[in-house]
């Protein structure tokens, strides 16, 4: 396997905010089993402040723009929420704590390469924003989220997209470990809990979205299959 160079390595960890969908512990179950898989350089100490540099690049032109990123996470202390803010140094502080997780592994614990966990946590997250009225419209306290402008799209589910329907993510490495997510064995090894909440996601999918046959007959066999 060749090692990635600086660009290869910031794009996937800048990905991996997005498909996280905003969850510390998700962004560190990706980022380990893309490690574990397909990016065994990811957090190398070669070039790792080059890779850091162009994250903060990647992540500051995204994060700081209302336009790609309506939603502002809301600081929590002490049970309350803060006031919202969208800052350099929320980007700074953002990322120093990722890369300071990777640095002392001790603090990623619980969090494992397990794709049947992490196939789990994707399904939560975007149950946690699908139930709601206005999907990914929709401000949330309990994610800890307000918006300041609407979603492109606010019935998108990650999990369906890229691990059911096999949607390009734009990453040949995130290409693979969504397909190891959606593959049978994951799907079977979910949790009953957890296959419940898939359940309720795909339906809330089709119901939202406007899909080609194909992938409705795809998501309804799916759905059987979790039964």
């Amino acid at each position: 396997m060749q090692p990635l160079d600086v660009t290869r390595r910031a794009g996937l960890i800048f990905l991996s905010y997005r498909f996280s969908q905003g969850a510390i512990g998700t962004q560190n179950r990706l980022l380990l089993l893309l490690e574990e898989r397909w990016a065994p350089t990811l957090f190398a100490r070669e070039d790792l402040p080059a890779v850091r540099r162009e994250v903060r690049r990647r992540v500051g032109s995204y994060f700081l723009n209302d336009r790609l990123h309506p939603a502002i996470a809301l600081p929590w202390t002490n049970g309350k929420a803060g006031p919202a803010s969208k800052t350099e140094a929320v980007v700074t502080n953002e990322l120093a704590a990722l890369f300071r997780r990777f640095e002392h592994r001790e603090e990623l614990v619980p969090a494992s390469p397990d794709p049947v966990a992490l196939a789990g946590s994707i399904v939560f997250m975007d149950d946690g924003y699908l139930r709601r009225s206005q999907g990914r419209n929709s401000n949330s306290i309990e994610l800890r989220i307000i918006r300041e402008s609407r979603a492109s799209d606010p019935w998108h589910s990650v999990f369906v997209a890229h691990a059911l329907l096999d949607r390009p993510t734009g990453s040949r490495e995130y290409d693979l470990l969504f397909g190891l997510l959606g593959s049978e064995e994951v799907l079977e090894a979910l949790p009953t809990v957890d296959r419940r909440i898939l359940s309720r996601v795909i339906d809330r999918y089709n119901e939202r979205q406007d899909l080609r046959p194909a992938h409705r007959v795809r998501l309804m066999g799916t759905l059987e299959a979790l039964v």
